[in-house]
């Protein structure tokens, strides 16, 4: 990736202030300089008859920044420019029904894909330990891998860490239960998820056991030290605002069409809103995928619907939500009193979850003190407002904004940045866990994986991405 053994030492020395007993300190603490942080990432694709495929990969965390902010000697960045193919490592592919069962057919079974994880810790702990020879800096030298975070959606966290607190454990109708978050008690008994104030979520994190029953082997395989075991599984940016929290935000915004246009059909109103839309995003140079706005794609169903973002390329959220803003700043003028308010504060939100947003895709690996204070601020001024839009929703009686496990994992992105900013320590940018490349290379394995034989479909498939790796090498 082109990084120098004085970033990586660099590096090292700010991880301190966040992980001070990590092991890689008392073992390589003479050689940082050769220590590369990685990271590992588990994702499913579509394969051959629209099944499903596993593709296990490892990246390093520095890479040459993103589109809007390009690393330099002073400022490595995130890993987010050049090829998925040549910027991650594939380690293997496992077909789904493998480790699931065919539906209805078989019970699932875990234990291939643990077992195949398990494999990987084994191998990331000898490189820790005894690292390997590399051609570094103009000399043979000898580097160290320190996995230091598995990253993936929701779901395959769940399956790899053997999580007993997660998304699937929400009891709306209850008081509490099993909890939520791996990260905190959030979810259970006397410990209320939706709220997320910084002291409750310092509160929730009193006494904290451990998110599993029994510590999985990608944890106990790897050296990570026994205070920050949990903390190894990260939270998705991606999934938990491109196509979580903002997603959710823009579609309820897009449901207010009855507001804006009168006496039209839902249907024509968010077919007058998507022309509007396509225009705004081919004036602003903003990528836009949808192709239409529907019911659908909004999720409005009904007028008893929750909306919800549906659509495909979590991309797009980001072209809406700025389309959204510039929209609902020229239509407030002129509406009614009694629903000002409202207008008002989805503006506000739509305002801070647009800035929340560019700061995050401006800054750099790590992050300096103003853009930490601003994803500070505009994370917590959009999760105000989305609260304030879901109760004055309720007044008018409208099924909007509805909460959702992911606004408290957005809310655990911003209490984290909130810890360290109290603490001292610098801040790693949340974009460096979030997961679009790692998405782009899962699909180009899995589309590769569809035109090889049904019988030989791992092995054929990783000889296509040796053969597509050493092409672009």
């Amino acid at each position: 990736m082109g990084n120098t053994s004085k970033q990586y030492h660099d590096f090292w020395s700010k991880w301190r202030g966040q992980q001070p007993m990590h092991p890689v300190f008392e073992l390589h603490g003479s050689h940082l300089g050769r220590c590369v942080p990685i990271c590992i990432h588990a994702d499913e694709g579509t394969s051959q008859k629209k099944r499903g495929m596993l593709v296990l990969q490892t990246q390093v965390c520095m890479g040459h920044g993103t589109r809007k902010r390009k690393a330099d000697q002073d400022s490595p960045g995130v890993n987010f420019v050049g090829k998925s193919l040549c910027t991650r490592l594939v380690y293997s592919v496992m077909m789904v029904h493998v480790y699931s069962g065919k539906k209805g057919k078989k019970e699932a079974n875990p234990k291939p894909l643990l077992r195949l994880v398990d494999h990987l810790a084994t191998e990331l702990r000898m490189l820790f330990e005894q690292g390997l020879d590399v051609h570094f800096e103009g000399a043979l030298q000898r580097i160290w891998l320190v996995p230091i975070a598995f990253k993936g959606d929701w779901p395959a966290l769940v399956k790899i860490g053997q999580l007993n607190r997660h998304h699937l454990r929400d009891t709306p109708t209850k008081e509490g239960g099993h909890g939520i978050c791996h990260l905190c008690k959030g979810g259970m008994p006397s410990n209320a998820w939706h709220d997320v104030s910084f002291g409750n979520m310092n509160k929730m994190r009193s006494e904290l056991p451990m998110p599993w029953q029994r510590e999985p082997g990608i944890v106990s395989n790897l050296a990570l030290g026994d205070a920050y075991k949990h903390l190894f599984f990260r939270i998705d940016l991606f999934h938990t605002c491109h196509k979580g929290v903002m997603a959710d935000a823009g579609a309820n915004a897009l449901a207010l069409v009855d507001f804006v246009y009168e006496n039209e059909s839902v249907e024509k109103c968010l077919e007058l809103i998507y022309s509007d839309l396509k225009a705004f995003c081919r004036a602003e140079s903003l990528q836009l995928h949808l192709q239409s706005l529907t019911r659908t794609i909004v999720g409005y169903a009904n007028s008893s619907a929750f909306p919800a973002g549906n659509w495909f390329k979590g991309a797009d959220t980001v072209s809406i939500l700025a389309y959204l803003e510039q929209r609902l700043a020229g239509e407030i003028p002129a509406l009614e009193d009694k629903v000002r308010e409202y207008f008002v504060s989805m503006a506000g939100l739509l305002q801070n979850a647009n800035l929340f947003m560019r700061t995050v895709y401006h800054g750099a690996l790590w992050l300096d003190d103003r853009e930490r204070d601003i994803l500070i601020q505009s994370g917590r001024a959009f999760m105000a407002e989305f609260m304030t839009c879901a109760r004055l929703a309720y007044s008018f009686d409208m099924c909007r904004w509805k909460l959702q496990p992911k606004y408290h994992m957005f809310a655990e992105l911003v209490f984290e940045l909130e810890v360290q900013k109290r603490a001292g320590i610098t801040s790693l940018s949340p974009l460096t866990f979030s997961t679009q490349m790692d998405e782009d290379l899962v699909g180009q394995i899995c589309s590769r994986s569809q035109v090889v034989s049904s019988r030989t479909v791992h092995e054929r498939t990783l000889n296509r991405y040796r053969v597509a790796l050493f092409t672009h090498w």
